[in-house]
C-alpha cells in the first residue's frame, strides 16, 4: 500500500515522526492526547473507508486501554496494521522508584519484555515482534 490512512496516538509526537502523505489521511489524540483511542478510531476508519489500508500506531500502555479491539478486527476481517511502540510504560517506563531494593518499577512504567504481539496471535492474526536497538540498527529474537 502507497498511501495508508494513519493513526497515531502517543500524543502529538506522531506528527513529527509520520507526516500526512495526504488530506484527511491521519487521525490522533491532538496535542491533549487520549491514551487508548487507537484501535477503536482504526476500527472504524476501516469500517468507513474499506478500499483503504489502516495502519494503528500507539504505545503499549495505549494498547493496554483498548487491546482485544484486535480480536474485533480480526473478525469482521478488517485491513488494520497494528503496531505497538513498547517503551515498557509511560514517558521513560523503565526506571525503578528511588531508594527500594530494585524489585518495584514506577507506577507509569509496564513489565519489561511483555510480548505484545502475542495478543494478536491468540485472536488468529498473523503478527511478529522487531526489537529495535537504537544505538547499533535492529534485532529481532
Amino acid at each position: 500500500f502507497t498511501h495508508p490512512l494513519i493513526f497515531f496516538f502517543p500524543v502529538s509526537s506522531g506528527r513529527l515522526l509520520l507526516p500526512s502523505l495526504l488530506p484527511r489521511s491521519r487521525l490522533d489524540a491532538g496535542t491533549l492526547g487520549a491514551m487508548g483511542r487507537g484501535a477503536g478510531y482504526a476500527i472504524a476508519a476501516a469500517c468507513a473507508q474499506p478500499s483503504q489500508r489502516v495502519v494503528c500506531v500507539q504505545g503499549d500502555s495505549a494498547f493496554g486501554f483498548a487491546a482485544m479491539e484486535v480480536e474485533t478486527a480480526w473478525r469482521y476481517r478488517l485491513p488494520i496494521v497494528f503496531i505497538v511502540l513498547n517503551n515498557n510504560g509511560i514517558y521513560a517506563g523503565e526506571e525503578l522508584l528511588a531508594g527500594n531494593s530494585g524489585t518495584s518499577i514506577a507506577p507509569t512504567s509496564l513489565s519489561v519484555g511483555i510480548r505484545y504481539e502475542k495478543v494478536l496471535e491468540a485472536c488468529g492474526a498473523a503478527a511478529a515482534q522487531l526489537v529495535l536497538d537504537m544505538i547499533s540498527g535492529y534485532t529481532t529474537p
